[in-house]
């Protein structure tokens, strides 16, 4: 589909949110004739925004529903929309702000999210929306529509909707915001970086008898030159959420669009094997793309939330999503850039266009069963996920970008030839089934776990020909297991819980993918992790206070150079590692006037039973023992707030211990202001990332990957209450 054909498809799209606004106010005048008194489903309840206002005190388990943070027996933090706005960078929106939980390290770039949870990496294509998993990939993930970020430590398939795309490390959910109970109406415009700027809408209405229906609408429009020189990013997206609650049934449908386009952008760099030593980050305010460098993509996504409530004590669910995403333009670098003994650099250029199509449904039923003294709280469901993905690659081996890490880019192509006639073609088709069950006991003070999940996973990957231009075969892979679930958690008075838990995750086995590799296109074994956690939690009027202690044991994969050929590897799996450590996090009030947000997390995260033990108690790659992180917010009065944050990464190691880089501290500075200019409330927001310009490299964890660290970015917003 071509530029023109998405730009009228937009259009179409906001025309056709105009038509559903201006039903909904005709609608709202009919309605208010009437008793405006909120329904709400019985039993269900909305997360609260604790003291401070920075977390809430409940968050979306799953097929469990909402729950308690205190009283779940997993290490969660769910982030307010107060702290989506106040953290949300432009460049980086969904990594800014996960970036407050101690347990996770942003690692991501202007143009890719990344980051890792107790030190296993996570992506775009691990995120799940409204309980959805497989509608973003690696590119920027949008958040403007957001209201609620959910993020759990540790394996949660066990409780989630089956995905292919899963990470053990941990699991995030963002939920889109719904319409409140009094009409909204905001007009946003923000300034970033070097000449960025960003507008955005965010509307929403209740209407019908006792406000049973919502709408909420959110736009963005983004364009311009990030805080790295000749860096581009244009983002145009819209959501639409409707919502229906009444006494029996809770529904929400949320669709979307969004189209992306990221010019001259690259900040990935490896180390040749043979270097033997670690170079210093290089200046971080000179641009390492190319001027060939384009990315355009486009997402398409919708779910479905549905509960109703067919007795007292039971009710039925079904939860669905679909998303396309489509990298319709993509000439980049093969990978990263490999620097040299002196200090140069290098890469080819490949034209790599695809596209993913993923599918998800779940249903199921929850409800409560008495049996003596024992109150079992019952979910059974049952859920299924499609995903086919599209790819057509071809390498220019004789067009590359060169330079070197005290000047930059020297010589890149002047131009790069469209893909002659390949279109993407399918490259892999996954199928994954599971079944839950679990049954949550309530005896006294005492709350008992037990579940068990059956997965299944049938993945098709097609082999290429030499030039990457047609499938010449597939393998197929079947496999399936069994996964328990068990916790306990003791909760002595109302403020103090006590747990222990046990949980497991089923790997489908990942496609190997990229040219570096001599088993391109091969399906490694599947896997499995399996955590221990044991932890306490503390809760006050004004503290959330979280310990937990964790041992997570996860399948190895390796890449194992391959002898004779500089910079190809073969990617195998070869033991396990071992990560361990505790998570220690704070949020809430500390006075009338001050706010607190962060933590401390402690990784020892080591190979063991590999082949021969010839790798047995190496470091994993790219994972610090110690991070950190401390937000403070000061409000003098109730138009202020000023906020301090420090990020701290402790020292890690990649190639497999080769070599060693160091630790590094950064500082963000923030200020927000509200007021009114003619009767009309405004809010200024202001922030300050990497305020003392820190030059560092930050490593893919798990990996032999290093991210260059952006300059210092400065953000200022105004938002207008109409």
């Amino acid at each position: 589909m071509d530029n023109s054909k998405k730009k009228v498809m937009a259009a179409g799209l906001l025309c056709a949110v105009a038509s559903v606004s201006y039903v909904a106010n005709v609608s709202a005048e009919a309605a208010m004739k009437h008793d405006m008194n909120e329904v709400i489903i019985e039993g269900a309840r909305t997360p609260q925004p604790m003291a401070g206002g920075n977390i809430n005190d409940a968050y979306s388990n799953g097929v469990m529903g909402v729950q308690s943070v205190q009283d779940t027996p997993f290490t969660v933090v769910s982030f307010t929309e107060k702290t989506i706005k106040a953290f949300s960078d432009p460049t980086q929106p969904l990594t800014s702000v996960l970036a407050n939980n101690p347990s996770v390290r942003s690692t991501g770039t202007n143009f890719y999210d990344d980051f890792s949870i107790r030190g296993m990496n996570l992506n775009g294509y691990q995120i799940y929306l409204n309980g959805i998993p497989g509608l973003f990939a690696q590119g920027s993930t949008p958040i403007n529509y957001v209201g609620r970020v959910d993020v759990t430590a540790g394996p949660a398939m066990t409780t989630n909707v089956a995905t292919s795309s899963e990470s053990a490390g941990g699991f995030v959910n963002m939920v889109s915001a719904k319409a409140p109970e009094n009409d909204l109406a905001k007009v946003g415009v923000t300034f970033s970086g070097r000449g960025a700027m960003t507008e955005t809408i965010d509307m929403s209405h209740r209407f019908g008898d006792s406000k049973k229906w919502g709408i909420r609408i959110n736009a963005l429009n983004k364009s311009g030159e990030t805080a790295i020189p000749d860096e581009e990013k244009e983002q145009k997206n819209i959501f639409i959420n409707v919502d229906y609650k009444d006494a029996k049934s809770n529904t929400n449908i949320l669709m979307g669009y969004v189209d992306d386009t990221v010019k001259n952008s690259l900040r990935w760099f490896t180390f040749d094997s043979n270097l033997g030593f670690t170079p210093k980050a290089p200046d971080i305010h000179k641009n390492y793309g190319f001027d060939a460098m384009k990315w355009q993509a486009d997402k398409w996504i919708m779910t479905l939330n549905h509960e109703q409530k067919i007795s007292e004590d039971w009710s039925a669910f079904v939860n669905a999503g679909y998303g396309r995403y489509d990298v319709y333009n993509n000439s980049n670098s093969d990978w990263r850039y490999t620097i040299h003994k002196d200090g140069s650099f290098d890469d080819f250029i490949a034209l790599y266009p695809f596209k993913a199509d993923n599918r998800s449904l779940q249903i199921g039923t929850k409800g409560k069963v008495q049996t003596g003294e024992v109150e079992h709280n019952l979910v059974l469901a049952a859920d299924k996920f499609w995903g086919k993905s599209y790819n057509s690659v071809r390498y220019m081996l004789d067009e590359k970008i060169e330079g070197n890490l005290q000047d930059g880019i020297t010589s890149e192509p002047n131009s790069i030839p469209k893909f002659p006639g390949v279109s993407p073609f399918i490259s892999s088709k996954s199928e994954y089934t599971s079944y839950k069950f679990v049954d949550t006991m309530k005896v006294g003070k005492f709350d008992i776990m037990a579940g068990l999940i059956k997965q299944k996973a049938d993945i098709t990957s097609y082999k290429r020909n030499a030039d990457k231009t047609a499938n010449i075969g597939k393998t197929i892979t079947k496999s399936d297991d069994i996964s328990p679930l068990y916790a306990l958690v003791y909760k002595p008075n109302d403020n103090l819980s006590v747990y222990a838990s046990h949980s497991e995750s089923f790997g489908k086995g990942s496609r190997v993918s990229g040219s570096k590799y001599v088993n391109d296109g091969d399906i490694l074994n599947p896997t499995k992790t399996k955590q221990d956690e044991i932890g306490v939690k503390y809760v006050t009027n004004n503290l959330a206070i979280s310990l937990a202690f964790f041992d997570t044991v996860k399948e190895n994969t390796m890449d194992i150079p391959v002898a004779g050929k500089e910079n190809l590897y073969q990617k195998t799996t070869d033991g396990e590692v071992d990560y361990k450590g505790f998570d220690l996090s704070v949020f809430g009030k500390l006075s009338e006037k001050w706010n607190v947000m962060g933590g401390v997390l402690y990784t020892k995260s080591e190979t063991d039973k590999s082949t021969g033990g010839k790798y047995d108690g190496i470091r994993k790659n790219g994972i610090p023992r110690w991070s950190g992180v401390t937000a403070l917010e000061y409000s003098p009065d109730e138009d202020w707030s000023l906020i301090v944050r420090g990020i701290y990464s402790g020292s890690f190691t990649i190639k497999n211990e080769m070599y060693k880089l160091p630790s590094y501290f950064t500082v963000d500075l923030g200020a927000k202001y509200r007021t009114q200019i003619n009767n009309t409330p405004v809010t200024f927001n202001a922030m300050l990332y990497n305020a003392f310009d820190k030059a560092y490299w930050e490593p893919l964890a798990g990996g032999d990957n290093l991210i260059l660290s952006n300059p210092r970015t400065f953000m200022l917003s105004a938002e207008f209450e109409l």
